[in-house]
């Protein structure tokens, strides 16, 4: 297999995340705070974790939890394994 999803990781955003955000159906729509769920979820699996006052302004600031989210990069996760264990949890938030 060649590879890896830490390289695949840069299609995400684009291809997954901002797609998933603005999502609307006819009873349904993505909440505006996604991505500061998305990144409370994320950081139990980034290599370096955030530093507790940033943490807390993202999970305050949808704005600023869109733009941190989206600018990770594959590398940021401390491992593979980490990236398949995120989108487990990822689909939790989703589905709540």
């Amino acid at each position: 297999m060649t590879g890896s999803l830490r390289q695949a990781w840069i299609y995400t955003p684009t291809d997954l995340w901002e797609q998933l955000a603005s999502f609307a159906a006819k009873d349904v729509v993505a909440p505006p705070d996604l991505f500061s769920d998305l990144f409370i979820a994320v950081d139990d699996y980034l290599a370096v974790a955030t530093v507790e006052p940033q943490l807390e302004q993202i999970r305050n600031d949808p704005t600023q939890a869109r733009t941190s989210f989206l600018a990770l990069k594959g590398t940021d996760f401390a491992s593979e394994s980490a990236i398949v264990e995120f989108l487990e949890a990822a689909d939790e938030v989703i589905s709540d």
